[in-house]
């Protein structure tokens, strides 16, 4: 699965060279650890076995993860390879990362799954916190590797309606809400040319699914 990710990070281009999990033994990596005295206080409380594992979460990313491997003691943790301009190199931790990256790296196990294990994967909002840009070219990886998986999930990037693109119109399926309650319909449903740009007719409401709103008027 980490060949995968790399595999991921460098076809879309997002200056990613590589993803590794560096793996340390705990006595050294805690001796150069600004908060070595709260991890040594959390497992003094909570002995590490075979079985058990502790990670530090922080802003809803897993930083590290301490673990008994073969008797020994280790931490892991995600390293990144950043590249830039003139052979620029720069080995970053999760920390560093913007939103979009973390959420990628969070995908990366579900098209694993969909591609290699011919799964049906079910993910909502899939385009969170990532550019629509960068959303088109992580489904267009998807959908030229050959598979017998599923991914089926919600977006609000109108970009992938672009028909002839990457995704079919009997693909698709609108959400209308009206008075409470919720129905779908199929893209297909209407009948569209070749020519036509989808997202473009979807944003001036021709297929329906758009949200219809008063104008908002602040309270004095």
């Amino acid at each position: 699965m980490l060949n995968f990710a790399n595999n991921v990070f460098e076809s879309i281009g997002i200056g990613i060279e590589t993803v590794e999990i560096s793996d340390i033994l705990f006595e050294k990596w805690i001796a150069k650890s600004k908060n070595s005295t709260e991890l040594q206080d959390i497992i003094d409380k909570n002995p590490l076995t075979l079985n058990r594992s502790i990670s530090q979460i922080k802003n809803s990313r897993k930083v590290l993860n301490i673990a008994v491997r073969k008797g020994i003691k280790t931490v892991q943790e995600f390293l990144f390879d950043q590249s830039g301009p003139s052979d620029y190199h720069k080995e970053t931790k999760i920390t560093a990362q913007s939103d979009g990256t973390v959420r990628l790296l969070f995908l990366i196990p579900a098209l694993y799954a969909a591609i290699y294990q011919n799964k049906t994967i079910f993910i909502d909002e899939i385009d969170n916190s990532i550019h629509p840009n960068l959303m088109f070219e992580l489904l267009r990886f998807y959908a030229n590797i050959k598979s017998n998986g599923q991914l089926i999930f919600t977006t609000h990037t109108t970009k992938l309606l672009n028909q002839q693109e990457l995704i079919r119109p009997d693909e698709i399926w609108l959400i209308e809400k009206s008075k409470g309650n919720t129905r779908m319909h199929s893209l297909n449903d209407f009948k569209l040319h070749n020519t036509l740009n989808i997202e473009n007719g979807y944003l001036d409401g021709r297929y329906g699914g758009v949200p219809v709103m008063d104008e908002i008027i602040p309270v004095v």
